[in-house]
């Protein structure tokens, strides 16, 4: 399975309802607040986030396997208030010869 998906810059992505892009720095407040929640790993290859330096750990370890093309991962926001409310994506593991998507969503 080859990991070059062809991507060169981080493509943003727009439904009616949803905003998709990169997730930064800014974001890690955020994530952290998605991730914290034990309703949201319950499912997912993450322990259950304990500080704000675990959001920031991976916003690094997502915008590097972007880098190296191994895999994508979209920041969820909605578009009418612009707050992040989850991500998806996949990633290749060229190791094992596949390839994972996933997502999170955490809905008030």
């Amino acid at each position: 399975m080859s990991n070059d998906f062809s991507l060169y810059s981080f493509p943003e992505l727009e439904t009616e309802r949803l905003l998709l892009g990169e997730t930064t720095l800014q974001d890690a407040e955020a994530i952290f607040a998605i991730f914290s929640d034990p309703a949201v790993t319950q499912f997912h290859d993450l322990d259950t986030f304990t500080s704000i330096e675990e959001a920031i750990i991976l916003i690094g370890r997502r915008a590097k396997r972007f880098e190296q093309r191994e895999g994508i991962r979209w920041g969820i926001a909605r578009k009418q208030d612009n707050v992040l409310i989850g991500s998806c994506g996949f990633h290749v593991n060229p190791q094992e010869d596949s390839a994972e998507v996933g997502y999170e969503l955490v809905i008030s």
